[in-house]
C-alpha cells in the first residue's frame, strides 16, 4: 500500500513537472511568435540591424524550444520504458504467483485425500472405547489392531 502511494506521488510529481515544461514551451514559442512579429513589423520600417537582431533571436528562441523538446521527449520515453518493463515483471510475478497457488492446492488437497484415508483406518474399540488403527497390508486381511493406549504405552518407553 505504502508504495502505491509512492508510484502516485511519484506519477504527481511528474505531472507537475511534464505541466511546468509544458507552460515553458509554450512560452518559449510565444515569444518566437512576437519575436516574428517584431520581424513583420520591422521589415516594412527597412530597418535591417533590428531585423537581423529579433530573426536571431526568434532562432534562438525555436532552438531551445526544440532542444526541450527532445529531451522531453527522452524523459518520457524513458519513462514508457519503465512502465512496460514493470509490466512485464508484474505479469511473470502474477504467473509464478499462480502456480505456486496452484501447487498449494494440490498440496493440501493430496494432504486432506491423505487424512481421509488414515481416518478411513480408525475404528473405536467397544469395549474400551478407545480409538484403534487398523494397519493392513496390501492384499492381506485386518492384522493386529493398535489401540490409542498402546501407542501412548509405547511412546512412554
Amino acid at each position: 500500500m505504502a508504495e502505491d502511494e509512492q508510484q502516485s506521488l511519484i506519477k504527481l510529481q511528474a505531472s507537475e513537472e511534464r505541466k511546468q515544461q509544458h507552460n515553458k514551451r509554450i512560452n518559449k514559442y510565444t515569444n518566437a511568435k512576437n519575436a516574428l512579429k517584431k520581424f513583420e513589423t520591422y521589415s516594412r520600417m527597412n530597418d535591417r540591424d533590428t531585423i537581423a537582431q529579433d530573426i536571431d533571436e526568434a532562432l534562438n528562441s525555436l532552438y531551445r524550444a526544440e532542444n526541450e523538446l527532445n529531451q522531453m521527449y527522452e524523459i518520457a520515453k524513458g519513462f514508457q520504458d519503465n512502465l512496460m518493463e514493470e509490466r512485464n515483471m508484474r505479469s511473470e510475478l502474477e504467473k509464478e504467483n499462480k502456480e505456486l497457488r496452484d501447487k498449494l492446492h494440490q498440496a493440501q488437497k493430496h494432504a486432506l485425500q491423505e487424512v481421509i484415508k488414515q481416518l478411513g483406518n480408525l475404528s473405536v474399540d467397544e469395549e474400551t472405547n478407545e480409538l484403534v488403527l487398523k494397519i493392513k497390508k496390501e492384499g492381506e486381511k485386518d492384522i493386529n489392531p493398535v489401540s490409542s493406549s498402546e501407542v501412548m504405552d509405547n511412546k512412554e518407553k
